[in-house]
């Protein structure tokens, strides 16, 4: 039995840019298939005034993170734990700047 290649391109749509964001945000998965946590799905002009500022340190004081309850979030705890061990190794300033 044969199946030609051309075949294929008629029956399978094209994967659009649209699709993937789709995908990305339905299996939680980054363009490089790494698992991430959405911990509030809205942004607020408060949290866009704070990551506005000159002072790097500002976006620590983020109102909308606030009343996220992360704890039973595995993801996200790990994350806050490799940030602990991160800035413990290489201070904190050289932390935030690999994250800003």
């Amino acid at each position: 039995m044969t199946f030609p290649n051309s075949m294929v391109d008629r029956i399978t749509p094209a994967t659009l840019p649209a699709d993937v964001e789709r995908l990305n945000a339905m299996n939680r998965t980054d363009y490089n298939g790494a698992k991430f946590e959405v911990a509030e799905p809205w942004w607020d002009s408060t949290v866009e005034a704070s990551l506005a500022t000159d002072n790097p340190l500002d976006f620590l004081d983020i109102p909308a993170f606030a009343g996220a309850d992360l704890r039973d979030s595995k993801a996200s705890t790990d994350l806050y734990l490799r940030f602990v061990r991160e800035i413990r190794d290489n201070g904190a300033m050289k932390t935030l700047e690999t994250i800003v």
